[in-house]
């Protein structure tokens, strides 16, 4: 399987569920996108759809009242004098602040999270900091969230 393919499609199919909250993403449309993307062959659509279901309970369950963002395109100029053009996968809304998200789509196990969230801490601090300049308010927490291997690892900057 193309990984980078399957991210994609996955991504897709994410972002999709937080275009509206009142109307969750049924199987048929997530079937659609799969196979659209080139990758229904090599992914059960009810495993995607029950991943992002869960993680759909989980954020309502740990963030209350959030507004939800996916896939925000973020430009700034960052303390370093880079220019940082990205977009974040998911970012959470608080009253006080924001919680950041990028997705990952290792395959590999929990056992792997950790090296994998020392790889994109870089990423991760990049967005933070963009995030916060641009609106003031401060990120709270940075999360990877793995839908392949159904998980999610809080990475501290």
């Amino acid at each position: 399987t193309d990984m980078a393919q399957l991210g994609t499609a996955i991504h897709a199919c994410i972002a999709g569920s937080f275009t509206d909250p009142d109307a969750p993403l049924s199987l048929d449309e997530l079937d659609r996108t799969l196979n659209g993307m080139g990758v229904g062959d090599r992914v059960a659509t009810a495993s995607v759809l029950g991943t992002i279901e869960t993680l759909h309970e989980w954020i309502g369950r740990r963030w209350p009242g959030h507004r939800a963002f996916a896939e925000v395109s973020v430009e700034a100029r960052l303390d370093s004098g880079q220019i940082l053009q990205g977009r974040i996968d998911l970012l959470l809304e608080l009253d006080d602040r924001w919680v950041l998200f990028d997705h990952k789509s290792n395959p590999q196990g929990h056992e792997q999270w950790e090296s994998v969230a020392q790889t994109a801490a870089g990423q991760l601090a990049a967005y933070r900091q963009a995030v916060e300049l641009a609106t003031g308010k401060p990120v709270s927490e940075c999360w990877l969230f793995f839908p392949v291997s159904a998980g999610a690892i809080r990475v501290e900057i």
